[in-house]
């Protein structure tokens, strides 16, 4: 998600969470419910950061997040995160 800082893909994970666990998955034996892991990471605009490690801080995050427990998001320690601003 472009130009969004740490907090605000934190909110997205949050509400993504939210919605995911209240559509529990309707089967005829009963519905199942259904919850995420996530990892979450930010990064600021610098030309010579490769996707990748972006990639990788996530997904160190969301085993951090599986470790801890079901339907939760962790976020990368990745600092400083630096937020460009929109005009």
């Amino acid at each position: 998600m472009p130009n969004t800082h740490i907090q605000g893909a934190a909110h997205v994970a949050h509400q993504l969470s939210i919605a995911i666990s209240s559509k529990p998955i309707l089967t005829p034996r009963g519905n199942i419910g259904v919850t995420i892991s996530q990892g979450v990471a930010c990064v600021s605009h610098q030309t010579d950061f490769e996707e990748t490690k972006l990639l990788s801080l996530a997904d160190k995050a969301l085993y951090q997040a599986k470790s801890l427990g079901r339907d939760r998001f962790e976020l990368a320690t990745l600092k400083p995160c630096i937020v460009k601003e929109q005009a």
